[in-house]
């Protein structure tokens, strides 16, 4: 049975990139064959290859979400081959450069720091493009800028399963936060989505780049071989500084203007009306305190409170009054108090399943039991191999201020 081609045609968000295919390839930088509009066309308008063919050459790979192109795609680097991802971001004038980014600004301050607490994935490249519409002709067209990062995975796409990895992903956000606000740089906008994994060297072999806009590139890639983080480290990587701020002084207080997780300081909720949101109150705040609340809520969203040795911790990050928050450094000194010497069964524990299925609206019951009792057997399994190895929580350098 033939495939119906009109639903394979490129959704709103996905045009630019194939308008742009030209001149991203110039760039360096090879699309995929989707977003090639003559190859593309040679299946949807001309039929000189079959369906089989297309399906192959990845023109019926779609995001699940028809929006997820607006921010962004991965690409093939055409020098080396590396996998990357383009973000998009639009310029408010056309004849902005790309250092008028917010983003791209931050990361030129810390892009070079070769500090072993830099846990920011570092842009790559960054170049506007200079597409063939006229800005002055329709209110529609937009310029922007795009910045070339290295491919990473969504972390709740592999999930952790014992106390012993999980704490070790903790200690690098806290190392990055901290090393973010020793920069005098507030993020303004840490939640879930904007922490990747490295896929190197835990996905040796390599992972298909689609999983992140595809549910079915991950049920694809379930049986790609990977190593246990219990005995190699993985790269844990924030992203996104573009409600980020940088502060010349010591005070670092701004005004809300936008982020997914809502402050208890600005709304006095976490979960503010719509009017709220749409006027939000003009009370200033500090920004650092607001980072850790951020990242405390977070983590209380990947592990809930199965961590008992984290959770003093993740209490006092995550306190209505900013006041009563440690900073970043503190929580990093903290979190070594209080893991450092951890007996072996606190290493051992299982964690909440924090994988991206569980998220899942009306998942139903049985595929729920089914997601829960892969868990807790890949927990019990990493539990003998961590047992038979005798691992320990590794102990990394810690910068003197």
């Amino acid at each position: 049975m033939s495939l119906s081609k009109k639903d394979y045609r490129l959704q709103p968000s996905e045009k630019w990139w194939s308008s742009n295919y030209d001149l991203l390839l110039e760039r360096g930088y090879r699309l995929r064959d989707r977003y090639n509009p003559r190859v593309l066309n040679s299946w949807l308008l001309h039929s000189e290859f079959d369906d089989d063919e297309a399906r192959r050459r990845g023109l019926l790979d779609k995001p699940d979400d028809v929006f997820a192109a607006s921010k962004g795609m991965d690409a093939e680097q055409v020098s080396d081959g590396a996998e990357v991802w383009i973000k998009r971001c639009r310029l408010q004038s056309p004849d902005d450069a790309a250092n008028s980014l917010t983003e791209v600004a931050i990361n030129k301050l810390i892009v070079d720091d070769d500090d072993p607490h830099n846990h920011f994935l570092p842009f790559a490249d960054v170049f506007v493009v200079r597409d063939q519409t006229s800005w002055e002709f329709t209110h529609l067209n937009r310029r922007y800028a795009c910045i070339v990062f290295p491919w990473a995975l969504r972390v709740d796409q592999h999930a952790w399963h014992i106390a012993l990895e999980a704490l070790d992903f903790v200690r690098q956000l806290l190392e990055g936060l901290s090393f973010l606000h020793r920069h005098r740089i507030a993020h303004g906008d840490i939640h879930p989505d904007n922490i990747l994994m490295a896929p190197q060297p835990i996905f040796y072999a390599g992972v298909n780049r689609l999983r992140n806009v595809m549910v079915k590139a991950v049920i694809q890639d379930s049986a790609a071989p990977y190593i246990d983080r219990i005995e190699v480290p993985a790269e844990y990587w924030y992203i996104d500084l573009g409600l980020s701020s940088h502060f010349e002084g010591d005070a670092h207080d701004v005004v809300w203007r936008a982020g997914l997780l809502k402050l208890p300081e600005v709304f006095g909720t976490t979960n503010p009306s719509d009017d709220q949101l749409r006027n939000p109150p003009q009370i200033a705040y500090d920004a650092f305190a607001a980072d850790v609340w951020q990242l405390g809520t977070t983590l209380r969203m990947f592990f809930g409170y199965s961590i008992p040795s984290l959770n003093p911790l993740l209490r006092e990050m995550t306190d209505w009054n900013p006041s009563n928050r440690p900073t970043a450094h503190q929580c990093l000194t903290i979190f070594h108090e209080r893991t450092g010497r951890l007996p072996r069964w606190q290493l051992l524990l299982p964690v909440r399943d924090a994988s991206f299925w569980t998220k899942i609206p009306n998942l139903g019951w049985s595929l729920r039991l089914r997601f829960a009792i892969i868990h807790y057997r890949e927990w019990f399994r990493l539990c003998v191999k961590a047992y038979r190895l005798g691992l320990s929580l590794p102990q990394p350098d810690r910068p003197d201020n």
